[in-house]
């Protein structure tokens, strides 16, 4: 299971990790989540919605908390859509899983911006 991630500063270690090490517990977590593991759900959304929050803030501007929040969910939903598409998609040979989750909540932080 991943380190938790408390600070915009263990988002930006994690988002910047090219070891193999990190990969293979990136891989690991992935899979587990695949799996349905609810401990590994758990992690994901306790872990990496603060994080997320944050980085949404940055890359579209403070929205009020109730869309922040929404919009957090939506992103959570979209790993699950096509049957889990999102998250089979994911390759630890590109990118670190926080890098993977960055990038999808930054192109629905601006979707949801040009929708507004």
């Amino acid at each position: 299971m991943p380190e938790k991630i408390t600070t915009t500063a263990a988002l930006v270690q994690r988002l910047t990790s090219t070891s193999a090490a990190a990969r293979q517990r990136d891989y690991i977590f992935v899979t587990r989540l695949l799996a349905n593991d609810a401990a590994a759900w758990r992690v994901l959304w306790h872990d990496y919605q603060g994080p997320l929050r944050r980085h949404i803030r940055a890359t579209v501007g403070a929205l009020w908390d109730d869309a922040n929040d929404e919009l957090i969910a939506d992103i959570f939903v979209m790993l699950c859509d096509d049957d889990f598409r999102r998250l089979r998609h994911y390759d630890p040979a590109r990118a670190a899983f926080a890098t993977y989750l960055a990038a999808i909540a930054r192109n629905a932080a601006r979707d949801s911006q040009r929708r507004r």
